[in-house]
């Protein structure tokens, strides 16, 4: 009998993923908006302060490369968040998925596309909180509030950064 394959993917008979996305309109193009995603401090600039996340293993926008932060939670309580870089088309899309951290489930699709001269850059995520069912039924809402202040103050940054356009969430 053939061992079970191990797979990274959500079975979904084990619980529908909540889902969230925001996305901005830049007055740049695609092209230009993913290299500066791929300067070393671009996620440091992206993460508010408020936030508190430490940026422990910065990697290299690379299929397979991981990234390691340090979350800090309930005051001075930190835990570690690893994202491991599942695709990556540069120029167009790069997917990370959380390996380790706060969620039982993160997978995060981040989408440079075309409109006209300009980028919309468009975040996508799909979450599940840990605790089952009840938790993500009870604080689902609570998860996708923070999650829009958080992407508020990301996309304000590009906007900073390429100039004027549309920032609205999506759910």
């Amino acid at each position: 009998m053939a061992a079970p394959k191990l797979t990274t993917k959500l079975p979904e008979a084990i619980m529908r993923p909540l889902k969230f996305s925001y996305e901005t309109t830049l007055d740049a193009p695609p092209s230009k908006v993913f290299e500066w995603h791929e300067h070393p401090d671009a996620l440091s600039r992206l993460n508010p302060e408020k936030q508190r996340v430490q940026i422990l293993e910065p990697a290299p926008l690379e299929r397979g490369k991981q990234i390691v932060l340090r979350i800090q939670m309930l005051g001075m309580w930190g835990i570690p968040w690893i994202a491991k870089l599942e695709e990556v088309e540069r120029g167009k899309e790069f997917i990370d998925r959380q390996v380790q951290g706060p969620f039982k489930y993160w997978h995060h699709r981040h989408r440079f596309l075309p409109k006209g001269k300009q980028c919309i850059m468009r975040d996508e995520i799909q979450f599940i909180l840990p605790g089952g069912r009840l938790m993500n039924w009870l604080l689902g809402w609570a998860a996708i509030w923070k999650l829009r202040g958080v992407f508020r103050q990301r996309h304000a940054v590009l906007l900073e950064e390429f100039g004027d356009g549309c920032a609205k969430p999506n759910s």
